[in-house]
């Protein structure tokens, strides 16, 4: 009786290259993403006129102030969001 041959052993896997250290130095900042700042503000201004028109509709559908809060409360946080992401 004749045994099966013996599958030949995987080849190695390949080697990584090696990662580039990034150390900081001290004084100097990160990567700036030039769109932060102004999509803060933007995030900071819809919030703004969120309150606004709340604040001077009291008389309107609870249902439609419901809305304008929950929605301009979204888009503010996903403003704010887009503008502390890392990448």
């Amino acid at each position: 009786m004749e045994l099966a041959p013996e599958p030949p052993e995987p080849p190695p896997p390949p080697a990584e290259p090696p990662r580039a250290q990034t150390q900081e130095t001290p004084g100097l900042t990160p990567k700036r993403r030039p769109l932060a700042l102004p999509l803060k503000l933007l995030a900071l201004l819809t919030l703004g006129y969120t309150g606004a028109f709340v604040a001077l509709n009291p008389g309107a559908d609870p249902w439609v102030l419901g809305g304008v809060v929950l929605g301009g409360i979204g888009l503010a946080l996903t403003e704010w969001s887009l503008a502390t992401s890392s990448s």
